[in-house]
Formats: C-alpha cells, structure tokens, sequence
C-alpha cells in the first residue's frame, strides 16, 4: 500500500449506508488544522463531495478511529440512522475486528492471550501514552483484552520478526501497540512503545494493519477485508520463513464466527452486499498466494527490490490463487465479478497499472478488467490511459464505451465511433477531464470537432441540450459561444479547472445580464452565490458593486469559512479575496478621503478580531501594518494565516515576524507560515533550525514555496542529521526533485529512491531531468527483466540520453505517447523513423494524436516526409502547439499571489486544426519553439 494522496483512495466496501475505506498508514482519519494538507476526511470530500453532509463538522460520519500510523479498514456512515446503528453495535461490543502486524522477535507460542490491564500514562513527557498496570504513573487502568495467533516467523531487514494476527477483545486507547509491548513483542515501526533502536534503522512505517470488520447493524452486515499490506511483493524487507498457521483458515473462521455478544434472541445473519477477497488472494504461507507468486515470477529483481505492487495485482487478475500455479497466465481466469471484487478492494494499487501485461489478458479478461475501473472509479493518469485505448481497440472493446471509464473514452480512436452512437460516446466522454490530454492537441481538436458534429446542426447557439452533451468540452469554447450560448452553461462552466481571462470576461458579462438562474445581480442572495460554486471567486469587482452589500459580506464570510475548512483552495480564495477587496476599496475611495497616515484607524487588532471572518474587510493591509501588534501577532499567528491575505498584507505579516524573531523563525512556527514560504529568501531560511522531517513536508507539499527555496530547507533539514526518505519524497511532491542539489539527489539512499514511487518531474529543467535520470539509472538497472525496469525507469525517461532509448527501442516495451512527448527533444529528434517505430510499438498510430506536439513536431522536421508517410504523418505539421506552459521547462507555482489565478488566453480553446491554422499564428509558434530551444542551451 503506497503512501496516501488526494488520489488514491480505496473503497473495500460500498452501500447508501456505509463505506469502508482502506485507509493508509500516517494518514489523519480528520483536522481541524488548516494545515493538514492530506487527510482521510479531504479523501472523501475530494472523491465522493456528494456524499458529504453539511451538518457534519467534518461532512463525513466516522464510525470508530484508527491511529495516525496504522493502515486499513475503517467504517464510515452516510447518515445520522446508520451513524447511530453502528454506534449501537460498538456499544454493545458486537462489533468484530481483527489486525495483521509484524512483530519483533519470534513469539514462540502459536496462540497468545494477552490480559494486561492499560491506563493512561501520566509520567511527564508521555502524558499522550497509555501503560499496563503496575508501571509507574499508570492511572486508572481498565481491564484489557488481546487474541493474538501468529501466521509466520521470518525477518525483517535481517531482524527476526513474527507476522501475527490480532483481535481485540475490548477496546482500549493502543491496546494493540502497549499489548504487544508488553508481551516482549513491539510492533515493528512503532517508535512510541517499540524498543529503543536507532532511528536510521526503522522501517517506512508501523506495521499495524487494520485486516478485517464486521459490524452487524440491524439494517446489514458491514463486512470487509483489505488486502495484506505484509507480502514480499509489497516490501522486499520481508522475508517469510516459517509458516505456522494460513492466513485463508484464519478469513473463514472470522467469516463465520457469531458475532460476539449478540442481542437476546437474536441470531447473526452476517452476509456481505459483495463477496470477499478469496482466501488465497490477501495472501498464505510463505507469502506464495497467487498475487505475490505471479508477481514474483515478473518481478523478482534480486535482495532488496522493491516489487510494483500495481503489475503483481494485474496479474492477479488472471490467476487462481488457491493452489500452486505454473509461471504464466493459467488457461482459467476470475470471472467478472470476482476481478470488479478485487479491483474494488485495491483500487489504489491499481493506479501503478500498466499495459504491458495487461496486453496478455484474452479479450474478456481485459473487458472486465476495464469495467471494473469504471465501476471502482479508479483514477487513472494520461499514460496509462493512452496505451489501454489502444488496447481496447484491439481486442473490439471500443463500442462497449458506456460501461468504460469517462477519462479513456478521451483516448479512443474518434474515427472508429459511429454515428449511431456519436451522442452517446461525447455524452460520456464529456464527463471526464480534458486536461488529461494536455500531450494529445490533434486528440483534443478531434474531441472538440466530433462533439460539435454530433450535435447535428449549425452551433452558432448552444442550446439546453447541446451543452447537456458537451458536459466539460465546453471548457475548450471560445469566449463568444459562451456569451451566446443558454444560460445553463454555467453548470458546464463549474467544471473548469480554470478560467481563461476572456472567459472570465464572458462569465462576467453573462452574469451582468440576469439571464441565468441566479437572476440579476441586483437581486442575488447567499444561497444564489453559492450555487455558482467556484464560478464566483472569478466574479468582477465591476459586478460586486451591483449586488447588495449584505449579501456580498456574507459570501465573503462563507468564502473565509470553507477556505479555514480547506473546502476552496488557496488559490480560489485569493481569487474572490482580491477581486471583492478591489471593489471595497474602489468605493471607498469614491468617498471623502480622510487621513490616515501611519496611523491606526480601525482600532487595535486582538484575537477576537482575528477570528472574525470579515478580518480583511475592516483592515486593509495599511491598517493591517498599523494596528497589529507583535504581541497579538505571536500569541494569534495560526487564526491571522487562516484568513486568505493578500500579497501586500503577507508582505506586512513577514516583516513583523522578523522583529519578533530577528535570529529566525522557531521550528515549531514553521509549521504555521506555509503560505508565507515563497516570501523568504535563501539567506532567511538559513536562518531556520529544520529538525523534522515533518518541517520538510509541511513547508515543501505547500504549492506557495517556489523550487529554489527546496535545496535550502532540505539542505538545514540534513545540516542536522536529518535523511531524504521515500516517505518524504512523495510528501513533498516529484517536482520538489527537479529543485534539490545534485550532492542532495546523490545520497538518496536507493531503497529510499525505490519507494518515491512515480514522481512527475516534467516541470523540471532538462539539465536536472538529465541528472535525475542517471540517479534512477544507478538505481534499477540491476533489475531482472526490462519489463520491470522499464515501468521503474520510465517516470525519469525525460532525461535519458540517446543510447538509452535506442536501448528501449530495441526491447520492445511499448512506449506510451504521454511518455514519448515528454523526451528530451534533442535526444528525440535523433531517433530514426525505425527506432520511434519500434519504440513505441503497439502505440504507433497515437502519434497522429500528438502531432501538432512541439517534440513531435521537431523530430518530424528532422525526417523526409517520404520516411514518415508510412506512419500516417505524410502531412508537414504546422507548429500550432501553443499551451498555457512550454514542455521540460520551469514555471513559478501558479498559486502564488502575484498570479491572478486566470489562465491565459490560449488555453481557452484546443489548438487550431491543421486546416485552419493562420500563419499569424504560425509564426508565434515557431518563436516560442526556438525559445524554447534556447533556454535548453542555456540548461546546459
């Protein structure tokens, strides 16, 4: 189980009552700290928003807790009824669960009942810790009770260690953890009651996982089982020796044991909605279950690899896992609803999918599997996306679109879609996300022109109809067919990622006419404002000056509110903040001007000002400098920062800062100032004492810190022993990769570099791709196969040199078009017609979708068109891939204050079709390309 993101959360269980997630380890369940950038409760939010209920503090209902470093399942409910049933059930203690974990040590007896009573610790310094009875300063221990049964004995990192299942039997604050501690058997990982050992040599996490639960509420049986994070395939540091009891005997004895202390007379009818994980599948003795033993058989790549979790899944898919199976794909396979149950249960594994043994699945496996991501709404990235299009093509899958996730329908061959169907496919494609084929502008053309021809008539005025068929398409229209279309084109408008400045100008001029549901401006309310959901942070200062003023200040409450909430971003709120601000300050000044000075006119802010959510109404940043005082400003930083502050006033918040702390800034208020990071110079963060690696993440995962300012956090973070982890890696984002010194990439350790997982390094400058690629080189050339080298190499392939992809041509890997765009195009350009051919293999034809793609366009330039036609790129392309940000280079982060949050004008509609595009244009685009090819140079 890979590190948690916004992303890759996994539903194991699913009804109109209740969901069971797979949560991951060092994942908060919920915060009321603004700060938290990732939590279980923003998971859900971002995954499923119509399920969250506003009366909620959290909008979601969690059933019981689990702790910040433990994994697993943990039940949520949808309403207040099913809320209080599940409450019930804890209450009465009929509530079933139990844990896998690894263990220090061998536990010598198979089956262990641990009876120590707990209490909460009160020696200074663990006053957040519980104890067993008899330890000094234990209060008030409770009677406690722990089955333990062990499954394996072998090591871990060399250390002897026990896999073990757990079931508590009362329900205590750590009673797993302080249990096991207590038997001599610490939870590897655990730093709080583990042994005392070097940090250096503790694992990526707790081994603590949430496996199996079963709620038996009156209305159903919640039961669910997640996979078995501890398996070889997943962690290479295990080594399973010994088996002492199947972990399969163990799922059906939890199956169909009663429910522990049922109702009088009531009997258990305990039956899932949906059947559960096959026994041999979560994993058996030796760790040989089918998943782990097929994915072996491809993955295995010597001591210490790292196997991909997402190929030994896939394959999984197609294997029997309840005997001993031949190296290779058995002739049976899992039936529909067996793989829609696994693909359910691992929906975030199965965001490390790849085609290349997914190419080896017979045509009704590969239609399952594909139907199953759609039903599991597994998010999928652009290079997966492209290569199983093509799969589908293939094997004649393209015309089941209905049952097929959204996103792919983006990638299909449009030629093939037939008329009949024409509606039908844009209908569905249209829900999905365009910015997914930021790489395919000939795809995205396509896209646009076959949707305005299904419409089937001259579109000079979108209808009701036609926008309820374009869906998200209508992201990519010019600013003038929004204007003219329906009015309920605002409904399409709120799916935007982002508004260009001439949409907004349309958006703007839309509203102004009172043609929409929300009427005229004049006559809007709270409830009208927040119907337009995100629309409205892009709202003119012109506009608000037409709507009345109580309604606009309580939006702007409403806006501050859902942003401390982290319900609008950081990004939207600044937004809507300085658009309302301009407008408050225009008509003040409108009025006679009286004297300020440097005075404090306001009055002196104090804490109860700063929690008052129209702060930044009553004081502008002038008033902000004049009325704050250092001591309000120490004592109620956290509250200030919670409100979305201007440019100018961070700029007045930073320099009080500096004469409260003239030698630096506390560790302890890093955490606070993420949203001021981009305002501090090098020499300032030198400053700075960065002795937790969580410093590293709260101030590097911000969007607000600009890449030169990663080297020097890293860099005091590792001035005082601190070590660049896996973990932290992916906390902080891939891009943070292209802003490290080359000394700070060399000492990434390589078991470290191994689980950084796939990061996104296209933003960087390709001198710091080249070196990133020979980091990763150094790293996995070792691994067995190509195959398992390629799906590691290929994140970094953007800075390998020639020789390499000659290298991959000739190994027939199957190169993705997202992947293939993202090559150093001086190293692409020289690849001959034979070697992109062979290159990109099975995905040959996608180049016809990227061909207006600046790298394409410079590796077609370097070939005779007479060598190309045989590809079906017989026609000069004509440089008209103009987007919002020119590949491998570097940009600011778009969420600094300076930037307006409107993208430009070019990215409001896809980029011109062959047939139409103007030299005007044209010549532009070569410009761009040979600054593009300028600053390459100057990388180097």
């Amino acid at each position: 189980m890979e590190p948690g993101s916004m992303e890759n959360l996994s539903i194991v269980y699913q009804s109109s009552d209740f969901l069971v997630v797979n949560k991951h380890w060092d994942l908060r369940i919920d915060s009321k700290t603004w700060r938290e950038t990732l939590t279980l409760q923003k998971q859900l939010c971002h995954r499923f928003p119509e399920l969250a209920d506003p009366d909620t503090c959290y909008g979601f209902r969690f059933c019981h807790q689990l702790d910040f470093s433990t994994s697993g399942a943990l039940c949520v409910a949808l309403n207040k009824a099913a809320a209080g049933s599940a409450y019930k059930c804890f209450k009465e203690r009929r509530v079933t669960k139990a844990y896998l974990a690894l263990v220090r040590g061998h536990v010598q007896e198979s089956q262990v009942t641990i009876n120590y009573a707990i209490g909460r610790n009160s020696t200074e310094g663990r006053t957040h810790t519980m104890c067993i009875e008899g330890t000094h300063g234990c209060e008030n221990p409770k009677p406690s009770l722990t089955e333990l049964l062990v499954l394996e004995h072998g090591l871990y990192a060399g250390d002897p260690v026990s896999k073990v299942l757990l079931k508590p039997l009362t329900g205590r604050t750590h009673q797993l953890r302080v249990h096991c501690s207590a038997l001599g058997h610490p939870i590897v990982g655990d730093l709080t009651y583990g042994q005392a050992e070097d940090q250096e040599d503790q694992p990526f996490r707790m081994m603590l996982h949430a496996f199996y639960l079963r709620i038996p509420t009156q209305a159903e049986c919640v039961e669910a089982c997640t996979p078995d994070p501890f398996l070889p395939a997943l962690d290479a540091c295990w080594s399973p020796r010994t088996c002492i009891r199947p972990l399969e005997q163990l799922i059906q004895a939890l199956q169909t044991d009663p429910d522990p202390n049922p109702m009088d007379g009531e009997q258990r009818s305990c039956s899932p909605s949906a059947p559960l994980p096959r026994p041999g599948l979560p994993g058996s003795c030796h760790c040989q279950s089918g998943l782990a033993r097929q994915g072996s058989a491809v993955l295995s790549s010597g001591p210490g690899a790292l196997a991909s979790p997402g190929l030994a899944l896939l394959l999984s898919l197609t294997a029997h896992c309840s005997g001993p199976q031949t190296k290779g794909f058995p002739k049976g396979g899992l039936n529909a609803s067996e793989a829609n149950t696994w693909v359910r249960d691992n929906a975030s594994l199965l965001q490390n999918f790849w085609c290349l043994p997914a190419s080896q699945l017979p045509r009704e496996e590969l239609s399952t599997l594909i139907r199953s991501l759609a039903s599991q709404r597994v998010p999928l990235k652009a290079w997966q996306l492209s290569c199983l299009a093509n799969l589908a093509e293939r094997q004649g899958l393209q015309d089941d679109f209905r049952s097929h996730p959204p996103n792919l329908l983006l990638f299909y061959n449009l030629s093939q879609v037939r008329e009949a169907n024409c509606r039908a496919f844009i209908h569905h494609a249209a829900q999905g996300d365009t910015e997914l084929l930021a790489n395919l502008p000939d795809q995205r053309t396509a896209l646009q022109h076959t949707a305005l021809a299904c419409l089937g008539r001259p579109h000079l005025q979108l209808s009701a109809s036609d926008l309820g068929l374009l869906g998200v398409l209508v992201c990519d229209m010019e600013a003038p067919q929004i204007v003219t279309a329906d009015p309920r084109v605002l409904e399409n408008l709120r799916r935007c990622p982002r508004l260009t400045l001439m949409q907004t100008t349309a958006l703007n001029t839309l509203l102004d006419s009172g043609k929409t549901q929300i009427g005229p401006p004049g006559s809007w309310n709270l409830e009208r404002l927040q119907a337009l959901g995100p629309l409205a942070t892009y709202i003119s200062p012109h506009l608000w000056e037409k709507v009345q003023e109580a309604v606009g200040l309580d939006f702007f409450r409403s806006v501050v509110a859902a942003y401390r909430a982290g319900q609008l971003s950081r990004h939207d709120a600044r937004r809507f903040v300085t658009n309302f601000l301009e407008f408050k300050a225009n008509s003040v000044s409108s009025r006679p001007k009286r004297r300020t000075g440097s005075s404090c006119v306001r009055g002196n802010i104090t804490a109860a000002t700063l929690h008052d959510d129209l702060f930044l109404v009553h004081y502008d940043c002038t008033q902000l400098e004049s009325c704050l005082g250092t001591r309000v400003l120490r004592a109620n930083l956290d509250p200030l920062l919670q409100h979305p502050l201007p440019a100018e006033c961070q700029r007045v918040v930073k320099a009080k800062l500096a004469q409260i702390y003239p030698h630096g800034i506390p560790e302890d208020q890093l955490h606070l100032i993420t949203s001021l990071v981009y305002l501090y110079s090098l020499a300032e963060i030198g400053q700075w004492n960065i002795t937790s690696g969580e410093t590293v993440m709260v101030l590097l995962a911000s969007d607000a810190a600009l890449e030169n300012q990663t080297e020097a956090v890293l860099q005091k973070f590792l001035d005082h022993n601190g070590k660049v982890t896996g973990a932290l890696l992916v906390a902080i984002g891939g891009s943070r990769l292209c802003w490290m010194s080359l000394k700070q990439i060399q000492i990434i350790q390589p078991s470290e570099f191994r689980l950084a997982g796939a990061p996104d390094i296209s933003p960087c400058p390709q001198s710091r791709k080249d070196v990133l690629f020979a980091k990763a080189h150094e790293v996995f050339r070792n691994t067995s196969t190509v195959e398992e080298y390629y799906y590691l190499i290929r994140p970094y392939l953007s800075g390998a040199p020639l020789e390499e992809l000659q290298y991959l041509a000739k190994a027939n890997i199957s190169m993705d078009i997202d992947t293939f765009t993202n090559l150093n195009p001086f190293m692409l350009k020289n690849l001959s017609v034979d070697s992109v051919r062979s290159l990109l293999g099975q995905n040959v034809g996608d180049l016809k979708k990227a061909r207006n793609h600046p790298n394409v366009i410079l590796w077609m330039h370097s070939h005779n068109m007479s060598d190309l036609s045989g590809m079906g790129l017989d026609t000069s392309p004509t440089l008209a891939y103009v987007t919002n940000s020119p590949p491998n280079t570097a940009y600011p982060p778009s969420d600094l204050p300076e930037n307006d949050g409107i993208a430009p004008a070019s990215g409001g509609s896809p980029p011109a079709h062959l047939g139409y595009l103007s030299l005007a244009v044209a010549l532009p685009s070569i410009l761009l390309w040979l600054l593009l090819c300028q600053r390459y140079l100057q990388d180097q």
